[in-house]
């Protein structure tokens, strides 16, 4: 059972620790984005080396690390979206009420370059594998590409939890061209794919005949396979998946601006909810807005929160920030709500 348990144990904590790291490295301030990046291009191209080497190792160790390169060239590529450093022509904001194949054209132009880069991403690693017998890291770059794409479609076509937090304040617009419903006819279809193919890689892999490499190699790709089709659940089953990552948010400056002018008792009774970890654990929140006939500073930090008057603001602007594993869509809409009140 080890050639089935270890691998499975070991896609599981990849696909967790490196999501977390991506969140947190992206989480922290621009600057640091370039070093990131470079760092992240070392790694790449020990990757390259490492695909190349073991392409024609049919063996489990090989197959193990094929696997981890091809999660290595899918996190860089992850890092270069994130950061904002390879998205795609269009980087505004998606028009109110635009619909339809406008709409889709301009949501595949915010995109467009980090699809190419995939693209350009799997042709190489083709390259480096071609000829071989292993062909697990080509084959982790696929599934995780097939997985993202129909993840991509499914948030424009609408589901019930967009999970928004997971994009930084610099990629926010993005957030404009998902939609929200209670689901939509792709995703069954996403499900039902994701599983099958899951199904069919495990089967594969503890098929009587599979050999060691057979094994570890086809349980390594439906685990990851499993966990795609457990991200496409995630999409309309109501659990905070951010959950999973809250160490990664932690470097994650949560921000939203205000509008209009919030009610002084409704803003103190939402910082004593946020004392009180209503929104999640919340390391420290301040910010600056109207309230009343005046401005308000106000902070909620080691669990206490504070609220004292301030004179206007020349520019105008109400802007709020936290830092924590806070659960971000309820606090912003929570703070609109007391705006608006």
């Amino acid at each position: 059972m080890a050639e089935h348990l270890l691998p499975a144990a070991l896609t599981l904590f990849l696909w967790w620790f490196t999501t977390g790291a991506i969140l947190y490295l992206d989480g922290m301030r621009r600057e640091t984005f370039r070093g990131t990046l470079g760092a992240a291009t070392a790694v790449l191209a020990l990757a390259a080396w490492g695909l190349h080497a073991t392409a024609g190792d049919a063996t489990p160790g090989g197959a193990t690390l094929a696997f981890a390169c091809g999660i290595a060239v899918w996190g860089w590529l992850e890092l270069t979206f994130l950061t904002g450093a390879i998205t795609g022509p269009e980087r505004r904001a998606c028009p109110p009420g635009l619909a339809g194949w406008p709409r889709f054209r301009r949501a595949t132009l915010a995109v467009l370059h980090h699809e190419l880069a995939i693209l350009a991403a799997a042709a190489g690693t083709a390259a480096l594998t071609w000829g071989g017998a292993n062909k697990v890291g080509l084959l982790t770059v696929l599934l995780l590409w097939g997985m993202r794409l129909s993840a991509k479609l499914n948030l424009f076509l609408g589901v019930r939890n967009l999970n928004t937090e997971f994009l930084p304040d610099h990629l926010r617009y993005l957030g404009t061209y998902f939609g929200r419903r209670s689901a939509n006819a792709l995703l069954p279809f996403s499900l039902l794919g994701s599983a099958g193919v899951t199904a069919w890689l495990l089967a594969g892999a503890f098929a009587p005949g599979a050999d060691p490499f057979q094994a570890v190699a086809g349980t390594l790709l439906g685990t990851l396979a499993g966990l795609g089709a457990l991200e496409h659940a995630l999409m309309v089953i109501p659990l905070p998946a951010t959950a999973l990552w809250g160490w990664g948010f932690r470097s994650r400056a949560w921000s939203t601006e205000l509008e209009g002018s919030c009610d002084p008792g409704g803003l103190e009774s939402l910082l004593q909810a946020v004392a009180r970890g209503s929104f999640g654990p919340v390391d420290r929140l301040q910010g600056e807005a109207r309230a009343g006939n005046g401005w308000v500073r106000f902070y909620v930090a080691e669990g206490q929160p504070s609220l004292a008057a301030i004179a206007p603001r020349d520019d105008g602007a109400q802007r709020v920030t936290a830092v924590g594993r806070l659960d971000g869509s309820r606090l912003r809409a929570a703070f609109e709500a007391c705006a608006a009140a």
